[in-house]
């Protein structure tokens, strides 16, 4: 429990880092579209990712939870690390946030 609460300062500097974000939209974007990227449970599965949503709306690319095989759905949509703009944890269950890392990982080797 140490590390986890180690780790949960870390989460609140980015977030308090990460720029602001106004939902603007256009008349050519009102459309929002929700992606499932991983509806799994703390139990390992290949076949179900941990739980993630990307959800793109007003030009934006937002992921509620970051699951495990977070990057993995996204590259396999053709959306990389580089193009989210905001990553919301509803909670800090395990499931909710093993990508975590690797979401910050790639996203910083690959932009």
């Amino acid at each position: 429990m140490r590390i986890f609460e180690s780790f949960l300062p870390a989460l609140f500097v980015l977030a308090a880092l990460s720029p602001n974000i106004a939902l603007a939209q256009t008349a050519d974007d009102d459309n929002i579209v929700v992606t499932l990227l991983g509806t799994g449970s703390p139990a390992l599965n290949p076949a179900r990712f941990g739980p993630s949503t990307l959800v793109q709306a007003g030009g934006l690319n937002l992921v509620f939870d970051a699951g495990r095989g977070l990057t993995i759905r996204m590259a396999q949509i053709g959306v990389q690390p580089g193009d989210i703009d905001a990553l919301f944890i509803t909670h800090f269950h395990s499931d909710h946030v093993n990508g975590f890392s690797d979401l910050w990982m790639a996203g910083y080797m690959l932009n």
